[in-house]
This record gives C-alpha cells, structure tokens and sequence, in this order.
C-alpha cells in the first residue's frame, strides 16, 4: 500500500498580461515584421495551423494561446493570467518580414508582433505549487516469489 506525502515542486510559469500598458522588451523589440495583418477569424472556421516561412508567418483560425504554445512549447495549464479569450478566440494573422528571418529569431519576431498588437506581455518565474507523491511499499501484501515448478500467468 501506498503512501501519500505532500511535496512542493518547482515549476515554470509564464504570467501573461494581454491589454497591458508594457511594451515589449529590449531584445525582442530588435526583430519585427514590416507589415502585419490581423482579424478575427469568421466563426465556425477550422484551425488551419501556423506557418513561418523564411519571410512570412502565417497562421489560420489560431489562438494566442496555440501560438504561445506553438512557440514556446507551454502547456497552456501553466499559464498564469490573461483574457479568457487568448484561449476562445481565433485570429488570421498573416506577417511579412523585409528579410528571411533566421530560425532562431523567429520567436522573438512573433513574440514581437503579439506584443505590438495585443500589448501581449509575459513574465517567467519558477513557484512552488503542491503536489502528491504515491510510494510503493518495499515488500507488496500478498504477492511471493513463483515456487519452483510453478509458472506466472495473468488473470
């Protein structure tokens, strides 16, 4: 039989704050796309997925919440703050860079586009947050060792 014990783990959150005054950071701020175009997507619509080609992002009937996890590979649960809507609504975004943007710049670019257009801001910190932990006893009741002779079966 098991025990329970209460443990407090680490975990990374991330605190969005969509409508916020905060602009976005120095380093993100360094790459952008030229020219944006964003709507809500007509309802009943299908996710299309996100696309970023070498100059281009183009998502379809997306989330915020599908892009963020998209980009950072969140598990939405550990997401602290923000609208309802970040999750509900769905937009077609479609961006154009004057450049190829490099694979390893790309985030910062969306991440810059969603901070200019949804005043979109996130903060990372580590909180403790309550978790149980079910141990195995040693020696489990009931169960011995298969006898010589004897065969395991399932049943």
């Amino acid at each position: 039989m098991g025990t329970n014990v209460m443990l407090m783990i680490p975990r990374l959150l991330a605190i969005i704050a969509l409508g916020a005054l905060a602009g976005p950071s120095a380093a993100i701020a360094q790459v952008h796309f030229e020219v944006a175009s964003i709507h809500p997507s007509r309802p009943g619509v299908r996710p299309g997925g996100t696309v970023f080609r070498a100059d281009r992002f183009d998502a379809e009937a997306s989330t915020i919440g599908d892009i963020l996890d998209m980009l950072n590979g969140w598990q939405l649960y550990r997401v602290v703050g923000g609208p309802a809507w970040m999750t509900t609504d769905r937009f077609e975004i479609h961006a154009k860079a004057s450049a190829p943007v490099p694979p390893e710049e790309r985030r910062d670019a969306i991440m810059a586009l969603l901070a200019e257009r949804f005043n979109l801001s996130v903060h990372r910190e580590n909180r403790d947050i309550p978790a149980r932990v079910l141990l195995a006893p040693k020696k489990p009741a009931g169960l011995k060792p298969a006898g010589a002779g004897e065969t395991y079966s399932v049943r």
